[in-house]
């Protein structure tokens, strides 16, 4: 089924990353793959993640599924169907950007500047400046597993990032009083330099309305895909 998964999904890496990169670490449980469609539940985040070739073989194969957030679909005619079905009343819209290169990029040598991991103590602070569509208790799991990484200038930290449970990049805020200074660009560069390093494919998603995002992911060299993935919850 991993292989069948994976020549559906590849034959649009770029929108399909989200589902590949659990199938290649070994935390997708496949529940169908063929050549019209996959369904595979992600077992870090617990959530469903669904591509299909038309409305119909997705209606069938979400009857295979409990009511289960977030859900995570990557075609736009079922979204309306899917937030019925399990009565969720959010969706993201996203495009993905992916990082394909191999070599790292350049981040400053300045004896100011420091990126570390964060520890409990901050927890009140990320969910003060990142509680649109995740709990606290979300972000102290993330923090926990050692998945969040704070910005350090003389020692005063001025923003943070980190990964979603089924591996994106995200988590990214820069406290307002830090921006337009390159943090950003700094803190999104550590997280793709420690994937290169771990021997991952960086990825992300981006709200498609978010356009100074998606310069930054430009700026970074990661590749944008043309169609749209979507959380729902």
């Amino acid at each position: 089924m991993e292989e069948k998964a994976l020549k559906f999904l590849e034959k649009d890496e770029l929108l399909h990353i989200g589902m590949i990169f659990p199938i290649k670490r070994k935390t997708a449980q496949i529940i169908y793959a063929e050549e019209d469609g996959v369904l595979l539940k992600e077992l870090k985040s617990n959530s469903y993640m669904l591509s299909v070739d038309d409305f119909d073989l997705g209606k069938r194969l979400l009857e295979l599924i409990s009511n289960k957030k977030p859900f995570n679909a990557y075609q736009s005619f079922m979204v309306n169907y899917i937030l019925e079905k399990f009565n969720l009343t959010k969706i993201l819209e996203c495009f993905q950007a992916v990082y394909l290169r191999k070599d790292p990029l350049p981040l400053p040598e300045a004896k100011d500047l420091n990126i570390e991991k964060l520890s409990l103590n901050h927890l009140d602070l990320v969910f003060e400046h990142y509680n649109t569509y995740v709990d606290s208790d979300y972000l102290k799991n993330r923090i926990d597993a050692g998945e969040i990484y704070g910005g350090f200038l003389n020692e005063t930290l001025y923003g943070f990032v980190g990964t979603h449970e089924e591996g994106s990049l995200g988590i990214l805020e820069i406290f307002p009083e830090y921006r337009k200074r390159g943090f950003g660009t700094i803190l999104e560069s550590f997280m793709i330099n420690l994937c290169l390093k771990n021997g991952q494919i960086p990825f992300g998603q981006i709200k498609t309305d978010n356009i100074k995002s998606l310069n930054l992911q430009k700026k970074l060299g990661m590749e944008i895909s043309k169609g749209k993935t979507y959380w729902l919850f």
